[in-house]
């Protein structure tokens, strides 16, 4: 297996390199044109080369990795394209299954697409459920986040209550794990780059804070 650094520089390329600093700056304050070496003309790898070069060979950890890459730079339809890859193979261990249908249902969430991206939430789902309900309360909460945003609480909280039904057939940590995911995923999607204007931002961390004070009104164990 190769292991590789990948290091996300000035200009927001993701590029396949090893030292976190150059000549005394970090790689994420230096564009990709200045990690130059002295005297040569080749610029570091982007992370999309590499996994091009290695084809077949790309490992689920790397194409993990491009995908949530370009997730994260607002390029959903490109981030789909990966996730696809990688659930069409053979083999593919439940949790990296389990991660990658996650994840494809943000991507298609990010295109508008919410009902390919609740048929994705609810294969995860499925597949969590028997060996891990923590995780899949957390993938409900994910899917709930999703649907809050995209259609309301009349979307949303039913995700809600199936999330909590989860939770109480395990001990309160697991209760407390639901309610704790619900806070990150919002609070992580009230500042997405997905939301390019202020006035956006703003009314999405807004909507996010109102579903975390509601969620824990629901995830909350009753004393």
């Amino acid at each position: 297996m190769i292991e590789l650094d990948v290091r996300l520089t000035r200009d927001d390329k993701l590029i396949a390199f090893h030292d976190r600093d150059v000549g005394g700056k970090p790689v994420a304050s230096l564009r990709r044109r200045e990690l130059t070496a002295k005297g040569e003309t080749s610029v570091p790898p982007l992370l999309e080369e590499v996994v091009e070069l290695a084809g077949q060979r790309a490992s689920p950890e790397l194409l993990s990795a491009l995908g949530q890459a370009l997730l994260a730079q607002g390029r959903p339809a490109e981030s789909l394209a990966v996730w696809e890859r990688l659930l069409a193979r053979e083999g593919l261990s439940l949790a990296a299954r389990i991660q990658a249908l996650r994840a494809r249902g943000l991507a298609h969430a990010s295109t508008g697409n919410h009902e390919r991206a609740a048929i994705s939430y609810e294969k995860a789902i499925g597949l969590a459920r028997p060996g891990s309900p923590g995780l899949a309360a957390e993938v409900l909460v994910e899917d709930a986040l999703v649907s809050w945003l995209s259609g309301g609480p009349a979307r949303s909280l039913p995700l809600a209550l199936r999330a909590k039904e989860l939770a109480e057939g395990g001990a309160t940590t697991l209760q407390a794990r639901a309610a704790a995911a619900w806070v990150r995923k919002a609070s992580s999607l009230g500042a997405s780059s997905d939301f390019r204007s202020s006035s956006r931002r703003r009314f999405a961390a807004s909507s996010c804070s109102f579903c975390a004070a509601s969620w824990r009104r629901v995830l909350t164990p009753r004393t």
